[in-house]
């Protein structure tokens, strides 16, 4: 079992020497990291580690913790549509009620709030197949999150057409 004691809660920006060492102070308080490209990733994740994961249906959701200035952040790696990490700074309260109770944050909860996210930072990557398996799992699994969920609302959130997604919510994905 996790407790506060076991796992690194830091305050923000120990110190300045450490800040050169990571990219946190550079980063936006809500910010996106592109996988792959300028290997902002690389750089990002050479100090960020992940602390909790979530689990459960919130696959893509985890704590991590930098080791080098100590600031804690909530992840969202983000695969299918935006091939991003979506980043939130996080305070120790805050990290540390993740860890203390299991009370993660609303902003990444759901995978529609994530693509959410991802529209107000990024942008959706551009698929030669528009009915890529991605594609498909994620309008099935908005549909599964929130059945309610407008098949216009899915498309906007997934950068395809309402008749694409029509497809894609009768699609087999094996």
């Amino acid at each position: 079992m996790l407790t506060l004691a076991t796992v690194p809660c830091y305050p923000a920006n120990m110190n300045h020497e450490a800040e050169a060492k990571c990219e946190c102070i550079a980063l936006a308080d809500l910010a996106a990291v592109p996988m792959g490209g300028d290997d902002l990733d690389v750089r990002v994740f050479a100090t960020v580690k992940p602390v909790l994961e979530h689990g459960g249906p919130q696959w893509w959701l985890y704590l991590s913790s930098c080791s080098s200035c100590g600031q804690n952040w909530l992840v969202a790696q983000e695969e299918r549509i935006f091939d991003d990490y979506f980043l939130k700074r996080l305070s120790v309260p805050e990290a540390g009620q993740i860890v203390a109770s299991g009370d993660w944050p609303e902003e990444f909860s759901t995978y529609e709030r994530v693509l959410t996210v991802g529209h107000a930072l990024s942008k959706p990557c551009m698929f030669f197949d528009p009915l890529a398996a991605s594609l498909i799992m994620t309008a099935q699994d908005l549909r599964k999150e929130r059945p309610t969920i407008a098949v216009d609302e899915i498309a906007r959130l997934i950068g395809s057409t309402p008749a694409q997604v029509e497809l894609m919510l009768g699609a087999n994905v094996g």
